[in-house]
């Protein structure tokens, strides 16, 4: 069914498959109404999604290929610099590499941790940054290691949760890595006040 329109394909879904309570079809509107498509989208994000994807209902579908026939639409991020404090060595692809990074923001004097980074770096950017991050390394448990607090990151989040799993008591939802603010010390890095505000 690759080359019939998704409005088919999905109409032939509709009608041969049986929902569970495990395993349902995704909801959907087809509207050019922008009022009735924000409204969905509020409702996504309400319900713990991270976006919507929008598709072209006549396009075929294309695999392992990125075309303009579907579009992920995702709230817009905040975004926090953050002191890196620690890592999980990779597996698999990223053997080798800190293929995730603990953040912290500054409380007064301490770096208090809010989550783990595990994308939006490039290939080449992570191996910079484990080059960067080794030689700072403090101490080694299993994959994880401490890092001494020197490296200041910009990550945007979606979200921000109250929880007992990071010491600042609260975790970004969803961080992904935008940049290394070498313009910036740990001294600049956000604190947890900002963190509290937003």
């Amino acid at each position: 069914l690759m080359n019939v329109a998704q409005s088919e394909r999905r109409a032939r879904l509709s009608k041969l498959f049986r929902p569970t309570d495990r395993v349902k079809l995704t909801e959907s509107i087809v509207s050019d109404d922008i009022e009735e498509q924000a409204e969905f989208f509020r409702r996504a994000i309400e319900e713990g999604h991270e976006g919507l994807m929008a598709k072209d209902p006549e396009a075929v579908y294309v695999p392992g290929r990125r075309t303009e026939n579907w579009m992920k639409i995702k709230p817009a991020f905040e975004t926090l610099d953050v002191v890196i404090t620690g890592g999980v060595w990779g597996s698999g692809r990223r053997r080798g590499l800190l293929s995730s990074l603990i953040v912290a923001v500054r409380d007064r004097e301490e770096f208090k941790t809010v989550g783990k980074v595990g994308t939006g770096f490039s290939e080449e950017m992570l191996r910079e940054l484990t080059t960067q991050l080794e030689p700072k390394i403090i101490t080694t448990k299993g994959r994880d290691v401490e890092i001494e607090p020197e490296t200041v990151i910009e990550v945007d989040f979606q979200d921000i949760q109250k929880t007992a799993r990071y010491r600042a008591g609260y975790a970004l939802r969803i961080p992904r890595f935008k940049r290394i603010r070498t313009d910036k010390s740990t001294r600049e890095a956000d604190t947890l006040e900002r963190l509290k505000r937003l």
